[in-house]
């Protein structure tokens, strides 16, 4: 099984990347959050699932693990196929997407293409209590919104969980004349006593 793969992108559509590994162009389908920071040329690392079946074969790949098990998990629902479940986490990230099926909300599953209410429900019975492991909710005080921020993609790239990401973005301050590069270097210097 293709696990991770890593590479310049060769090209960007709609709903995929085409990614060099090895001298082969690997065409990959994923997210538009990962589709908005891949550029041709950009390396990019993914984490892979090889969906297999007899009349169809194709790679997923997602910027973080945590993603790539909440998308093999959501596989496991009856009714649910690759596009529906990647379709769920182009509208939701993991910890959204957690949320709304243990808080039954049905309404909010099915503004996604493809999930129409017997498939949300199913979603909402057969996953309750079972995506915690995986896609750990977004911390207290800290929005979905925060998910998109630069400095989340800067740590996951650097190996910082989703999660802890989120929560040291939570504690650095709301200073709009910090630039970037600080606001980064600031996120570091907060993980620096944890990890060390």
């Amino acid at each position: 099984m293709i696990a991770a793969i890593r590479g310049p992108v060769e090209s960007r559509g709609d709903d995929h990347l085409v990614v060099w590994v090895g001298g082969v162009g690997l065409f990959v389908y994923t997210t538009p959050r990962a589709l908005a920071e891949a550029e041709p040329g950009r390396e990019v690392h993914l984490h892979t699932h090889l969906y297999l079946r007899e009349d169809q074969m194709a790679l997923y790949g997602f910027p973080t693990a945590e993603e790539r098990a909440t998308f093999k998990r959501l596989l496991d629902v009856t009714g649910v196929g690759p596009r529906v479940a990647l379709g769920l986490l182009s509208a939701l990230a993991p910890g959204e997407l957690a949320g709304a099926i243990e808080s039954g909300d049905e309404a909010r599953l099915q503004r996604v293409p493809g999930v129409g209410k017997r498939v949300a429900a199913r979603l909402i019975v057969d996953l309750k209590g079972k995506l915690g492991a995986v896609a750990a909710p977004l911390p207290a005080g800290v929005s979905a919104a925060a998910g998109d921020d630069p400095i989340v993609s800067a740590l996951e790239r650097f190996g910082v969980s989703r999660a802890e990401a989120l929560a040291v973005l939570a504690t650095l301050p709301a200073d709009p004349t910090l630039s970037e590069a600080e606001r980064i270097a600031m996120a570091f210097a907060a993980l620096h006593p944890r990890r060390g």
